[in-house]
């Protein structure tokens, strides 16, 4: 949210009337969020779509950040480096982290990366994801034992000031760099896409995480 914004955090009432936006895809749990918190996404605030947002090579959460100071949001709803780029520039605050407590749901047993192949892929191109798959879990080790290997590896690929923003994002959310997928997640992943009118039945979770991988992560806990 605007640095101005005075309200306490997670206070989602404070939201009334308040200009919104959030990427598309991701507006869809924001909704949810919103709602659960006690907010009509389509009556008690006004979400918007950014012009430009959609252009290539764009990141979002940066586009919007930077957008606070233009003054035609007063907040949006993105990934960790979006936030960062808004604290740090000193546009913005944060108001809500849904995987640190401010969830009024489960919104955070959802809002977690993962690695998504289709099954005759998996079957056609097994050797391709089983090294995705590994190359996946000794980065996440590797981050976890020592967060400032994002700085070194950031500074080679990156503006020295994003590569600082990936560093601190790193370092904080160390903790979330986790390969497990819980039944759980999948139980709320489940009730969200079903909410959203995505699927009309459950997918089980032998369907949803590829179970010929699961050792692979489960070996790294």
């Amino acid at each position: 949210m605007r640095k101005e914004f005075e309200a306490e955090r997670g206070d989602f009432l404070s939201l009334k009337d308040c200009t919104l936006t959030a990427a598309e895809g991701p507006d869809l749990a924001f909704k949810q969020v919103l709602q659960t918190g006690g907010i009509d996404p389509n009556q008690d605030v006004k979400i918007i779509e950014l012009p430009g947002a959609k252009s290539e090579n764009v990141s979002f959460g940066v586009f919007a950040a930077e957008k606070l100071a233009s003054g035609c949001v007063d907040g949006f709803w993105a990934n960790a480096i979006g936030a960062e780029k808004a604290i740090a520039s000193g546009l913005g605050k944060l108001y809500l982290d849904v995987r640190r407590g401010d969830d009024p749901g489960f919104t955070r047993y959802f809002s977690f990366a993962g690695l998504v192949v289709r099954d005759d892929f998996i079957e056609r191109e097994g050797n391709q994801v089983d090294a995705a798959v590994r190359a996946i879990i000794r980065a996440q080790s590797a981050l976890r034992r020592d967060p400032m290997l994002a700085t070194r590896i950031g500074e080679k690929k990156f503006p020295k000031d994003t590569a600082k923003l990936i560093s601190n994002v790193i370092s904080r959310d160390v903790e979330f760099y986790d390969p497990f997928i819980s039944k759980e997640c999948v139980r709320h992943l489940n009730n969200f896409a079903r909410s959203i009118g995505h699927i009309r039945y459950d997918v089980t979770y032998d369907e949803v995480v590829s179970l010929k991988h699961k050792p692979l992560w489960i070996k790294d806990l």
